[in-house]
């Protein structure tokens, strides 16, 4: 019986470091989606008298609460600016939609070289459908000089992918069979071979044994005077 619970505790122990393993390693993975920004879209070069730029994280989870930086920069004397950008998804499979706006500006006058940096936090709802939610930036402003000339323009862009959570959590749950299965698979290969050698080595026994015997048998008796 001790022996038994010794291979079940020898059997476990794999299993649970594996189990800590992907605990670990999805906590740090997790981490680095959010963390992680990028770039996700700069206004063209024919956007005269304004530049601007917006960072968003490079993927996360449908329910996080996710940070977009929005960095307006004047390359020239602006007035009556405006700046708003509209975040969407879709819903329900696509039979809904999500939206939300931040608002970066709204009639300020920037003079040359100002710069508005500012952080929107999205509180992206548990039920957006996993996949792109998308961006539509829309600018206004007037340049000053040498004639008040005003402009408006706009553009659409990808702002964050959203993972498919239950789906991962599938994809976990099968690797950790699989590897589970594996390794009782691997311990039912070394248990069969273990008994193959004792089998083997009770065979030998038996007909050295039964050798032995017969030999003994058949040695000529000694004779005595």
């Amino acid at each position: 019986m001790d022996f038994k619970r010794g291979e079940n505790m020898n059997l476990k122990i794999p299993v649970i470091s594996l189990l800590l393993l992907t605990f670990l390693l999805s906590l740090a993975f997790g981490f680095v989606a959010k963390a992680e920004t990028q770039l996700v879209w700069s206004s063209p070069d024919e956007w005269e008298g304004i530049d601007v730029e917006i960072y968003a994280p490079y993927q996360a989870y449908p329910g996080d609460n996710i940070t977009m930086r929005v960095k307006v920069g004047a390359t020239k004397n602006l007035n009556d600016t405006y700046v708003t950008v509209r975040i969407y998804g879709s819903k329900s499979e696509g039979y809904d939609n999500w939206t939300t706006y931040a608002y970066v500006l709204s009639g300020e006058d920037l003079p040359v070289g100002a710069v508005v940096d500012q952080n929107f936090t999205l509180n992206v709802p548990s039920d957006v459908s996993p996949g792109s939610i998308y961006g539509h930036i829309y600018c206004l402003w007037t340049i000053v000089t040498p004639l008040p000339k005003g402009h408006s323009q706009e553009d659409s862009f990808e702002v964050t992918y959203l993972k498919n959570k239950a789906f991962e959590e599938f994809q976990a749950e099968f690797e950790e069979l699989n590897a589970s299965y594996h390794e009782l698979k691997n311990y039912k290969n070394e248990l069969g071979a273990t008994r193959n050698l004792m089998y083997i080595f009770v065979a030998t026994t038996i007909v050295s044994a039964a050798t032995a015997f017969i030999l003994l048998m058949r040695w000529p008796k000694r004779l005595w005077t």
